[in-house]
């Protein structure tokens, strides 16, 4: 069977016997030995096929693929490398005719947020994307995690990749017939450049609402250098310029001038400025995330001609909305993209069902209105803790519903063989082991905590938060616990030792065991401090909490180095240490 499933598969008994063994332990090693043909496999070229459709017929006289081009052809050769995978001499026969429903299948991958991933790292995951049949991968940048020329002096003390860096990796994603977008924001989420004295003026406010001041043409200027810097060693013809959660647009220097024009006008004169610049000097079509402009339909017909609309959704009730927020584009005709989210910022581990549902809906809802694209976001938030591992099970899952959403979600039933075959899918080619259900019960453990607020988990707020603090805000107030604080944070600490005891037992790659392990170790520290808020007066307790952030400290720098860049690993060490400062504070007021 084929993984993501194809929109129709046949198989039979009978087993067609091959003339040669074939290495399919990497996907692209196999496709370069097969691609001009063997003496099993043959190609046809088929003018009327999309560019992603093939036909796979496995039958007495050989394998026969056909396609429109060699991206067809690779995506058959992807599917087949399945069915070859665990075959050493024969194979059955078989008739596959498949096309994936988004003629973009994305994912967008947070770089920015101190963790940057080595060249290394980055390659390793785009031969993951390629055998899922992914065909575009977005570099999420809004911090200095590049080498920009414009501005040599943010990044002189910082490992953060560089101009050849990104051509290289350009170069490995178009082999695997794999887009290679930038996507730099350019409005909001500016708070590392505005925070910076040499860029203060140019902030709304200041530094802390992160948003640019397009008003003032300081901006424009800015933005030109940094794209200036980027966007040529780039091949694509797109660019995702951002520009999601601009808080301060209405505020301060910004307000005066959004009363009077409105701010969705603000927002599309800016966006137009960007385009027009993305446009005529570097010849990319934009992209932009839609929240600043969903309540504005209006104003849609202000949106450049070419520009894709990056409609994004995360939460439970947010998707449940989804199909009235984009069914003004369907209506308008503009071209949209259903951006979906793994679900692992500010968690640890994720959160499997508000991932599971989302990606669901996204691919659902994408097809029901005519969405062109599909893109999983992996959003890293607080200084990026958790390892990329946690992001498999939804990276396959994702893979599934961009290729091939499968039959109407019907009644009540969720679609678990989905999440069932993805989880088989990540055992079996990406962690190469069967760990996936395990991990999964890791990312369930939220489930146990006394409440589910929006985005996050109380364990993983409980790291970042003074120990003083009981009222987390805006996310849940503990005060509202009352005395069964310790029952459910106990919950936790039991479910995750013992989900951590069993991971232990699996032979796997060492350094993946201790990730996920780590990245489950952080859960436990997060529920203990919450008992120690609740009961500051268990020294022994405590003490041995700080033996745990020592643990912690120095197993996460040695992990970090392994995918990372060295710059940002200080991110998430100082937040343990500031912890560990407290509870040592703690303890002196009990002597």
């Amino acid at each position: 069977m084929v993984f993501p499933e194809p929109k129709h598969e046949k198989y039979f008994d009978d087993l067609y016997v091959l003339k040669k063994t074939y290495d399919t332990s990497d996907l692209f090693c196999f496709w370069k030995a097969v691609k001009d043909g063997t003496k099993d496999i043959s190609y046809v070229t088929n003018d009327s096929f999309t560019v992603d459709e093939y036909e796979l017929i496995i039958a007495s006289d050989g394998i026969k693929i056909s396609s429109f081009g060699d991206e067809g052809k690779f995506r058959a050769v992807t599917s087949l490398r399945q069915l070859l995978f665990d075959c050493r001499d024969k194979i059955c026969f078989a008739e596959i005719h498949d096309a994936p429903q988004f003629k973009k299948r994305a994912y967008m991958l947070d770089i920015s947020n101190k963790r940057v991933p080595l060249v290394s790292t980055l390659k390793d995951f785009i031969d993951k994307l390629a055998e899922l049949k992914y065909n575009e991968l977005q570099l999420y940048m809004d911090s200095f995690c590049f080498k920009y020329e414009a501005y040599p002096f943010v990044t002189e003390d910082v490992d953060c990749l560089t101009a050849e860096d990104i051509k290289e990796i350009d170069s490995y994603c178009e082999e695997r017939f794999i887009e290679l977008v930038p996507n730099q924001n350019g409005f909001g989420h500016m708070f590392q450049w505005l925070k910076r004295p040499e860029f203060a003026h140019l902030a709304v406010g200041d530094h802390s609402i992160g948003t640019l001041n397009v008003l003032m043409p300081e901006s424009l200027e800015f933005m030109e250098n940094i794209y200036e810097s980027l966007l040529p060693h780039f091949k694509s013809g797109y660019v995702n310029i951002g520009l999601d959660e601009a808080t301060g647009l209405g505020k301060y220097q910004l307000e005066k001038v959004c009363e009077e024009k409105g701010r969705d006008t603000v927002f599309m004169e800016w966006l137009n400025k960007l385009n027009d610049i993305c446009k005529t000097k570097y010849n990319k079509k934009v992209m932009f995330w839609d929240d600043m402009i969903v309540d504005y339909a209006g104003s849609f017909d202000k949106i450049p001609k070419d520009a894709t609309v990056m409609s994004w959704s995360y939460e439970l009730i947010q998707s449940q909305m989804w199909a009235e927020r984009v069914m003004p584009y369907e209506e308008k005709g503009l071209r949209f993209y259903m951006c979906c989210c793994n679900a692992l910022w500010d968690t640890f581990t994720g959160r499997s069902d508000v991932m599971s549902f989302n990606l669901r809906a996204a691919g659902e809802i994408g097809r029901k209105h005519g969405a062109e694209g599909y893109m999983l976001t992996d959003w890293g938030c607080k200084s990026h803790p958790t390892f990329l591992p946690f992001g498999y099970i939804a990276c396959a899952l994702a893979g599934q519903y961009s290729w091939n959403p499968g039959i109407k979600q019907t009644g009540g039933y969720p679609k678990n063989e989905y999440v069932y075959a993805a989880r088989e899918y990540a055992d079996k080619y990406m962690f190469k082991v069967k760990i996936a259900n395990l991990i999964s019960r890791l990312s369930d453990y939220y489930m146990y905590e006394p409440e589910r607020p929006f985005g996050v988990t109380c364990s993983f707020e409980s790291v970042y938060y003074p120990m003083e603090t009981k009222k987390f805000e805006p996310w849940f107030d503990m005060t509202n616990f009352g005395d069964t604080t310790p029952f459910y944070f106990n919950n936790v600490i039991n479910h995750i030792e013992k989900v951590i005891s069993d991971i232990r037992k699996v032979n796997m790659d060492s350094y993946t065991k201790r990730e996920i392990i780590l990245n489950a170790e952080m859960v436990i520290l997060g529920a203990r401090l919450m008992l120690h808020r609740d009961d500051p007066d268990d020294i022994p307790f405590i003490r041995k909490t700080i033996d745990l952030i020592d643990y912690i400290a120095e197993e996460y720098e040695e992990l970090w180095l392994r995918r990372n860049f060295k710059s940002g690993v200080e991110g998430f060490v100082n937040v343990l240490l500031r912890k560990k400062n407290q509870l040592n504070e703690m303890i002196s007021k009990q002597k």
